[in-house]
């Protein structure tokens, strides 16, 4: 019978959360995802602390998605390209010291289409194509990760994630790196924000 119940009341905090608008939370990535510049050969990275628009948010959420949407990224081709470019682009989003995301952006003839996948599952990370990015961005730019966060599980990152997003300021890098034999991509990405899908 208390299982029965506690889902229930579980199933309406979702509800009610939908109903009052806070079951998820569009955070602007401010410079974290201003002109990364993007190609093969190297992954580049920047870091920003951000300040979450809104008030108090309850204490009783884990974050478990984010959605990166193609309406909110930009590519820019280099001035030197010549052609329209197609191909994609690995990205990867840190939150406070650990890899919360990681998915590719898909673009063609200059235009970002895709974003898969969609949203992407916090703590869902290949930590193996992750710390090829981070060894493939310059030692200035790349992110200070926390000691466990290879090791950390999903249900950790999600708990660390949804902790810094109730803070009114936290620590996000934004990672982006062409993907090889992805077509041939030179240029720079804008990534304007990312919601967070909440989970009560």
């Amino acid at each position: 019978m208390f299982l029965v119940f506690a889902a229930l009341a579980w199933a309406g905090c979702d509800a009610i959360a939908s109903k009052l608008g806070i079951d998820k939370v569009a955070v602007p990535l401010g410079s974290a995802g201003q002109n990364l510049a993007v190609n093969t050969a190297t992954a580049a990275a920047q870091t920003a602390s951000l300040s979450r628009p809104g008030g108090d948010l309850p204490d009783v959420f884990d974050v478990a998605s984010i959605l990166l949407e193609s309406s909110q990224i930009t590519f820019t081709p280099t001035a030197a390209t010549k052609t329209a470019q197609s191909g994609t682009v690995r990205v990867a989003v840190v939150v406070s010291g650990y890899p919360a995301i990681l998915g590719d952006i898909t673009i063609v003839n200059d235009i970002v289409t895709q974003v898969s996948p969609a949203p992407m599952p916090v703590g869902a990370v290949d930590m193996t194509k992750f710390n090829a990015m981070v060894a493939a961005t310059p030692q200035a730019q790349r992110p200070v990760l926390a000691s466990d966060y290879a090791t950390a599980s999903g249900p950790a990152i999600r708990t660390k994630v949804g902790t810094a997003l109730r803070s009114t300021s936290f620590s996000v890098t934004v990672l982006v790196q062409g993907v090889a034999g992805g077509g041939t991509i030179a240029g720079t990405l804008t990534i304007n924000q990312g919601t967070f899908n909440l989970d009560f």
